[in-house]
């Protein structure tokens, strides 16, 4: 490592977004990184405090130790590190949001984004815009790359991969200008979640927008907030911290939670389906106010259903199990159906956990419909001479049926015969079949009049079905559900 003679490096910061003009940053190499990010924060008037991210060559330093000092951190004479945001805190005084009116969009700029969104239709996608500003002072948008995959109600930009793409682009002509996000529902307009982040970009780069990508509705729109940041990061700065400072540490109340566990029931259509979520509050502050909301959709990925958890009340580390009841509809097909939960601070109107995801198998209510088919009913035929008929027994039902087949040969004359094969032996009604939903089993039934003498002009046989697992039905009972005579 590079020392002067009072063990001081200057460090090049460069923001996440905007043209990549350094800022000289003079420190101790013994000062630690926590330090350092609450000196830069404050130094730049950055208003979320603590929440910012130093990144160099791709890695972020926030994920190691923040007492780390620059020296174990391998800090060196003229690194360079780049800052990025988390999304900040909620402002106690909401910023106005306002279309950009000063944006220019290169012909195929946002291709790689609405392929991003079509790849992803179920899902909110991220990314982020790339540009310059143009002689007249206006945003250009050259092109853009994905980032990030969330749920169907929100998506989350990770802050090292954001400046892991700056850093890539640094030395060339373009740089981060915006970023973009999708939208299942809503149109193409800025919730509060997506303009507090759009705030805190801002603070690195005034210029930046936020486009609302809305594929079903084919449209894109562009956005600013008013910050009240006049001072943009990336003027020429000069910043050295002091040899010595006073850290005051408090602790903040943090309502954050956990789904140690969700799991459904299996469930028939038309019911009702029970999800039960375990949570845990893992922040420092108590929970009085959350609920668990769920999200439920078919296995055709057509409909879902939102259901929600009574109120919960939960102490830092305690646990709760929650039961979700959400009815089904009938008309749903068969499958698996997935379903989704978060908890939900109601008072900020804020997410506090990570979405969690289970799927359920729903099955249509059972139906045992056995099903006869014969595709030639009547045959003349001689004295002596054997009339074959085909006898089709089908499970048009939806489960594994128990069918009997049985026959009425009470108008069948004297001296006639008749006999049943099932292709390997002789069978004699009533007997049973076993069928899967959809099989069919092939019969055959022969008929034969008496060689000599009178026995009649004709000899009708009724063949009738039943199920034997169906509700309500009698064993022994013959039900001619399709009939064939002879």
């Amino acid at each position: 490592m590079k020392e002067t003679s009072d063990n001081r490096i200057t460090l090049n910061l460069f923001s996440a977004f905007g043209p990549q003009r350094p800022i000289k940053l003079h420190a101790g190499r013994y000062e630690t990184l926590e330090n350092v990010k609450r000196f830069v924060s404050r130094a730049l008037r950055i208003s979320i405090h603590g929440n910012i991210v130093l990144a160099s060559k791709g890695r972020g330093l926030d994920s190691g130790d923040g007492g780390e000092t620059l020296e174990r951190l391998d800090a060196r004479d003229g690194d360079s590190l780049t800052v990025g945001l988390y999304t900040p805190p909620l402002p106690s005084e909401w910023g106005k949001v306002s279309k950009a009116i000063d944006v220019e969009v290169e012909e195929g700029a946002l291709v790689k984004c609405r392929e991003h969104a079509a790849k992803h239709p179920l899902v909110e996608v991220a990314g982020l815009l790339i540009g310059k500003e143009t002689g007249e002072g206006r945003l250009l948008i050259k092109g853009s790359t994905p980032v990030a995959e969330g749920d169907e109600s929100s998506v989350e930009l990770d802050p090292v991969r954001v400046a892991s793409v700056a850093e890539h682009l640094r030395g060339g002509g373009e740089y981060l200008v915006g970023w973009y996000h999708s939208h299942l529902s809503f149109g193409p307009s800025m919730s509060k979640i997506d303009a507090r982040l759009q705030m805190g970009y801002q603070q690195l780069y005034g210029k930046s927008v936020a486009a609302v990508l809305y594929p079903s509705g084919n449209a894109v729109e562009f956005y600013r907030v008013e910050t009240g940041n006049d001072r943009p990061l990336t003027e020429d700065w000069d910043l050295s911290m002091p040899e010595a400072v006073t850290l005051t540490t408090v602790l903040e109340e943090r309502e954050e939670a956990k789904i140690t566990a969700f799991s459904g029931r299996d469930a028939l259509c038309g019911q009702e389906v029970e999800l039960s979520v375990a949570v845990t509050n893992i922040g420092t502050a108590a929970l009085s106010r959350a609920r668990v909301d769920g999200r439920v959709t078919s296995p055709d990925r057509k409909e879902s259903l939102s259901v929600s958890s009574d109120l919960i009340s939960l102490s830092p580390g305690e646990s709760k199990t929650c039961s979700l009841r959400c009815p089904i509809p009938a008309s749903w097909p068969s499958g698996g159906a997935l379903a989704y939960a978060r908890v939900r601070a109601l008072d900020a109107n804020t997410w506090i956990s990570p979405p969690a995801a289970t799927t359920i198998t729903l099955l249509q209510p059972p139906a045992y419909r056995p099903r006869l088919m014969v595709y030639k009913t009547s045959q003349r035929l001689e004295r002596g001479q054997t009339a074959r008929y085909a006898v089709y027994v089908r499970n048009d039902g939806n489960r594994r049926d128990e069918i009997e087949v049985n026959w009425d040969l009470r108008r069948v004359p004297e001296a006639w015969t008749a006999s049943m094969y099932d292709g390997i032996e002789e069978r004699t009604p009533p007997f049973s079949l076993t069928l899967e939903p959809g099989a069919t089993y092939r019969l055959v039934l022969e008929v034969t009049p008496p060689a000599t003498g009178y026995g009649g002009a004709s000899a009708p046989v009724t063949i009738g079905v039943r199920s034997l697992r169906a509700p309500g039905e009698r064993p022994g009972e013959v039900i001619p559900r399709q009939s064939g005579k002879h």
